[in-house]
């Protein structure tokens, strides 16, 4: 197998790491690799069935019902806009639900 030639920086890395171990580069490199790719590699998938899979050897946790109370209506603000295309100045009514209502 060649991987071509690695830069200047990754080349120097492996030559102190190499040295550090007591090891050729080409050893080092062949052990980098060997660790890299022995471990289980990362799945991507289910957030939530991540997280339960990772706590499920703890125990559960049964968790209280919430009550909750109703919606609120919608409460309604005046504001002043100027609108560019008539070039005027108009009251609109405006909800918090982000609904808007022009008035004449």
């Amino acid at each position: 197998m060649q991987t071509g030639e690695p830069d200047d920086t990754l080349k120097s890395r492996l030559r102190i790491q190499a040295a550090d171990y007591g090891h050729s580069m080409e050893d080092e490199a062949r052990d980098i690799l060997r660790s890299a790719l022995s471990r289980e590699p990362t799945r991507k998938g289910n957030r939530t069935a991540s997280i339960r899979a990772r706590f499920a050897p703890l125990g559960g946790v049964d968790l209280p019902a919430v009550v909750r109370e109703p919606m609120r209506a919608h409460r309604l603000s005046t504001i002043t806009l100027f609108t560019v295309d008539t070039a005027k100045w108009r009251n609109a009514t405006i909800s918090l639900g982000g609904s808007q209502e022009l008035l004449h």
